[in-house]
Protein backbone atom coordinates (compact mmCIF):
# COMPACT_ATOMS: atom_id res chain seq x y z
CA UNK A 1 0.00 0.00 0.00
CA UNK A 2 1.36 3.75 -0.62
CA UNK A 3 3.78 2.90 -2.62
CA UNK A 4 4.78 6.07 -3.11
CA UNK A 5 5.13 7.06 0.26
CA UNK A 6 8.40 6.59 2.20
CA UNK A 7 7.39 5.75 5.96
CA UNK A 8 9.86 6.30 8.48
CA UNK A 9 10.01 4.89 11.93
CA UNK A 10 11.73 6.20 14.74
CA UNK A 11 12.45 3.84 17.97
CA UNK A 12 13.62 -0.01 17.85
CA UNK A 13 13.07 -2.15 14.30
CA UNK A 14 14.67 -5.35 13.52
CA UNK A 15 13.96 -6.19 10.28
CA UNK A 16 12.30 -3.52 7.04
CA UNK A 17 10.61 -7.02 5.62
CA UNK A 18 12.65 -5.64 2.69
CA UNK A 19 9.96 -3.23 2.03
CA UNK A 20 10.99 -0.60 -0.33
CA UNK A 21 9.17 2.66 1.38
CA UNK A 22 9.72 1.31 5.12
CA UNK A 23 13.05 2.96 6.81
CA UNK A 24 13.88 2.84 10.75
CA UNK A 25 16.21 4.85 12.99
CA UNK A 26 16.48 2.37 15.81
CA UNK A 27 17.67 3.34 18.75
CA UNK A 28 19.94 1.16 20.46
CA UNK A 29 17.86 -0.07 23.58
CA UNK A 30 20.68 -2.66 24.96
CA UNK A 31 22.80 0.15 25.33
CA UNK A 32 20.57 2.47 26.61
CA UNK A 33 19.62 0.34 29.33
CA UNK A 34 23.44 -0.20 30.16
CA UNK A 35 24.05 2.54 30.99
CA UNK A 36 20.90 3.33 32.96
CA UNK A 37 22.21 0.61 35.40
CA UNK A 38 25.31 1.59 35.42
CA UNK A 39 24.55 5.10 36.53
CA UNK A 40 21.96 3.83 39.46
CA UNK A 41 24.24 1.56 40.50
CA UNK A 42 27.38 4.26 40.66
CA UNK A 43 24.94 6.15 42.35
CA UNK A 44 22.95 4.67 45.09
CA UNK A 45 24.50 4.51 48.57
CA UNK A 46 22.87 1.21 49.88
CA UNK A 47 23.52 -1.15 46.79
CA UNK A 48 19.80 -1.11 46.15
CA UNK A 49 18.35 -0.58 43.22
CA UNK A 50 15.06 -1.03 41.21
CA UNK A 51 13.95 -1.08 37.71
CA UNK A 52 9.77 -0.85 37.22
CA UNK A 53 8.61 -1.82 33.80
CA UNK A 54 5.43 -1.01 31.80
CA UNK A 55 4.50 -4.78 30.76
CA UNK A 56 6.74 -7.90 30.42
CA UNK A 57 6.51 -8.02 26.23
CA UNK A 58 10.07 -8.92 25.30
CA UNK A 59 11.17 -6.00 24.34
CA UNK A 60 11.01 -4.67 28.07
CA UNK A 61 12.22 -7.53 29.44
CA UNK A 62 15.45 -7.26 27.46
CA UNK A 63 15.76 -3.60 28.19
CA UNK A 64 15.81 -4.68 32.49
CA UNK A 65 18.10 -7.57 31.54
CA UNK A 66 20.71 -4.66 30.05
CA UNK A 67 20.10 -2.86 33.36
CA UNK A 68 21.24 -4.99 35.36
CA UNK A 69 24.09 -5.84 33.08
CA UNK A 70 24.77 -1.97 33.65
CA UNK A 71 24.90 -1.99 36.99
CA UNK A 72 26.52 -5.19 37.74
CA UNK A 73 29.44 -3.92 35.70
CA UNK A 74 30.03 -0.97 38.11
CA UNK A 75 28.83 -2.89 41.42
CA UNK A 76 29.41 -6.64 41.08
CA UNK A 77 27.50 -7.11 44.47
CA UNK A 78 24.34 -4.42 43.81
CA UNK A 79 21.03 -5.36 44.34
CA UNK A 80 18.78 -4.71 41.26
CA UNK A 81 14.89 -5.11 42.10
CA UNK A 82 12.69 -5.83 39.05
CA UNK A 83 8.40 -5.10 39.19
CA UNK A 84 6.28 -4.49 36.44
CA UNK A 85 2.88 -2.23 35.89
CA UNK A 86 1.24 -4.04 34.38
CA UNK A 87 0.61 -1.45 31.97
CA UNK A 88 2.27 1.65 30.27
CA UNK A 89 -0.10 4.07 31.13
CA UNK A 90 -1.34 3.57 34.45
CA UNK A 91 0.69 6.21 36.44
CA UNK A 92 -1.19 6.19 40.04
CA UNK A 93 -0.21 2.10 39.81
CA UNK A 94 3.34 2.91 38.94
CA UNK A 95 3.71 5.23 41.79
CA UNK A 96 2.33 3.02 44.50
CA UNK A 97 4.70 -0.03 42.86
CA UNK A 98 7.83 2.34 43.75
CA UNK A 99 6.68 2.94 46.96
CA UNK A 100 6.57 -0.32 48.04
CA UNK A 101 9.98 -0.87 46.37
CA UNK A 102 11.07 2.17 48.05
CA UNK A 103 9.79 1.07 51.35
CA UNK A 104 11.96 -2.25 50.45
CA UNK A 105 15.19 -0.68 50.42
CA UNK A 106 15.76 0.35 46.39
CA UNK A 107 17.43 4.04 46.85
CA UNK A 108 17.50 4.48 42.94
CA UNK A 109 14.48 3.70 41.13
CA UNK A 110 14.85 3.76 37.39
CA UNK A 111 11.69 3.87 35.36
CA UNK A 112 11.43 2.33 32.75
CA UNK A 113 7.14 2.33 32.09
CA UNK A 114 6.39 4.76 28.93
CA UNK A 115 3.84 7.44 30.12
CA UNK A 116 3.66 5.82 33.78
CA UNK A 117 7.14 6.71 34.48
CA UNK A 118 5.46 9.96 35.97
CA UNK A 119 4.12 7.92 39.08
CA UNK A 120 7.54 6.34 39.55
CA UNK A 121 9.26 9.87 39.54
CA UNK A 122 6.35 11.03 41.77
CA UNK A 123 7.11 8.44 44.11
CA UNK A 124 10.85 9.26 44.12
CA UNK A 125 10.47 12.78 44.41
CA UNK A 126 8.19 12.30 47.65
CA UNK A 127 9.84 9.74 49.25
CA UNK A 128 13.69 10.69 49.11
CA UNK A 129 15.27 9.19 46.78
CA UNK A 130 16.92 9.26 43.25
CA UNK A 131 15.07 8.43 39.95
CA UNK A 132 16.23 10.16 36.16
CA UNK A 133 13.85 11.87 33.60
CA UNK A 134 13.20 9.93 30.35
CA UNK A 135 14.14 11.36 26.99
CA UNK A 136 14.47 14.96 27.81
CA UNK A 137 15.20 17.32 30.59
CA UNK A 138 12.57 16.36 33.73
CA UNK A 139 14.53 18.18 36.63
CA UNK A 140 12.70 20.94 36.80
CA UNK A 141 9.34 18.45 37.37
CA UNK A 142 11.08 16.34 39.81
CA UNK A 143 13.52 18.59 41.63
CA UNK A 144 14.71 16.66 44.27
CA UNK A 145 15.06 13.53 42.84
CA UNK A 146 16.32 13.54 39.60
CA UNK A 147 20.03 12.80 39.32
CA UNK A 148 20.29 13.20 35.45
CA UNK A 149 17.82 12.78 32.55
CA UNK A 150 18.26 11.03 29.29
CA UNK A 151 17.93 13.54 26.41
CA UNK A 152 17.57 12.26 22.32
CA UNK A 153 18.89 14.07 20.08
CA UNK A 154 15.62 14.29 18.02
CA UNK A 155 16.91 16.98 16.06
CA UNK A 156 20.15 15.08 14.72
CA UNK A 157 17.93 12.16 14.08
CA UNK A 158 14.78 14.34 11.96
CA UNK A 159 17.29 16.04 10.32
CA UNK A 160 19.52 12.56 9.07
CA UNK A 161 15.88 11.44 7.73
CA UNK A 162 15.01 14.50 5.86
CA UNK A 163 18.79 13.90 4.72
CA UNK A 164 18.35 10.56 3.24
CA UNK A 165 15.09 11.39 2.04
CA UNK A 166 16.21 14.37 0.47
CA UNK A 167 18.87 12.00 -1.23
CA UNK A 168 17.11 9.00 -2.36
CA UNK A 169 17.90 6.91 0.37
CA UNK A 170 15.30 6.32 2.54
CA UNK A 171 13.33 2.66 1.94
CA UNK A 172 14.28 -0.76 3.42
CA UNK A 173 16.84 0.65 5.38
CA UNK A 174 17.96 0.47 9.09
CA UNK A 175 19.99 2.94 11.39
CA UNK A 176 20.97 2.55 14.56
CA UNK A 177 20.98 5.42 16.80
CA UNK A 178 23.18 5.00 20.09
CA UNK A 179 25.87 6.86 21.56
CA UNK A 180 28.24 7.19 19.15
CA UNK A 181 26.21 8.29 16.70
CA UNK A 182 25.47 11.10 19.28
CA UNK A 183 21.54 10.27 19.10
CA UNK A 184 21.46 10.57 22.67
CA UNK A 185 23.98 11.66 25.83
CA UNK A 186 22.27 12.59 29.45
CA UNK A 187 21.85 16.26 31.41
CA UNK A 188 24.79 17.65 32.87
CA UNK A 189 25.73 18.20 35.68
CA UNK A 190 24.47 15.59 37.55
CA UNK A 191 22.12 16.77 40.56
CA UNK A 192 21.86 15.60 44.34
CA UNK A 193 25.39 13.09 43.85
CA UNK A 194 29.27 13.79 44.44
CA UNK A 195 30.90 14.88 40.93
CA UNK A 196 32.67 10.97 40.84
CA UNK A 197 29.21 9.67 40.19
CA UNK A 198 28.72 11.78 37.11
CA UNK A 199 32.46 10.86 36.35
CA UNK A 200 32.23 7.43 36.60
CA UNK A 201 28.91 7.43 34.28
CA UNK A 202 30.70 9.07 31.60
CA UNK A 203 33.50 7.00 31.64
CA UNK A 204 30.88 3.75 31.28
CA UNK A 205 29.89 5.88 27.94
CA UNK A 206 32.61 7.01 26.47
CA UNK A 207 33.78 3.31 26.90
CA UNK A 208 31.07 2.15 24.98
CA UNK A 209 31.39 4.32 22.17
CA UNK A 210 34.86 3.40 21.11
CA UNK A 211 33.99 -0.34 21.75
CA UNK A 212 36.18 -0.85 25.07
CA UNK A 213 32.85 -2.12 27.11
CA UNK A 214 31.24 -5.07 24.54
CA UNK A 215 27.25 -5.40 25.34
CA UNK A 216 26.75 -8.77 23.65
CA UNK A 217 23.72 -10.80 24.28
Amino acid sequence: AYPGTQFVLYSYEGSTANLPNYSAWSVDWDEYGFVLGALAASASKSGHIAVIGGEPIPSSERTVQFIKKGAAYVNPKVQVDTAYVGSFVDVARAKEIATGVIARGADFVIPSADTADAGIQQAADEEGVLTIGSYADQSKAYPNSVMTSTVMNFNKSYADIGKAYAAGKLGNRIVTENLASSAWTLATPFAHVDPSVEAKVMKVMDDLKTGKIKLGE
